[in-house]
């Protein structure tokens, strides 16, 4: 994400996990938000107004709440899925200072510099096929505190 954002010359950037877990098909959906709110950052939510959009096994849930939550608690949001690795966003608002994440963690970094930088961010709601770590999920429950941590990191440091 970080290569591609120093190389992009379009105004907003799509950032799609790799692994598919959210549908490429629901790209058509995130560019019609931007269209219908410039200046936007659009984000795919899989838990739009509390339901899920696809099986979503017990621990992500609990951990999206915990992180999604701490999220609106410490930066005044409302959205219902921080956590979505399925983003349209405006590249000049994250080229600089470059993005410092190199895993899971860039998600709260990119929602904090649009927050912070006051980037409104409307959400999508998408389809979501979740895969087994047996399928190569790389994530894992570390993953979250360290997200946590940077939450608050950034927090409590003024940065994002």
């Amino acid at each position: 994400i970080r290569t591609a954002l120093a190389g992009a010359r379009t105004p907003l950037v799509l950032i799609h996990d790799a692994d598919l877990e959210t549908r490429s098909e629901d790209i058509p959906r995130l560019l019609e938000a931007a269209a219908r709110h410039p200046g936007h950052a659009v984000f795919g939510t899989r838990f739009p107004a509390g339901r899920s959009r696809g099986r979503v096994p017990f621990l992500t849930r609990v951990a999206n709440r915990l992180l999604t939550g701490a999220t609106n608690a410490l930066y005044g949001s409302r959205l219902t899925d921080m956590a979505c690795a399925f983003k349209l966003v405006p590249a000049k608002a994250l080229r600089n200072p470059p993005l410092r994440a190199r895993r899971f963690d860039i998600d709260a970094e990119i929602t904090v510099r649009l927050l912070r930088r006051g980037v409104p961010i409307t959400e999508v709601p998408v389809g979501y096929r979740p895969r087994s770590y047996r399928q190569g999920k790389k994530i894992h429950p570390l993953d979250g505190l360290r997200i946590l941590a940077i939450l608050l990191k950034l927090r409590l440091a003024g940065r994002g």
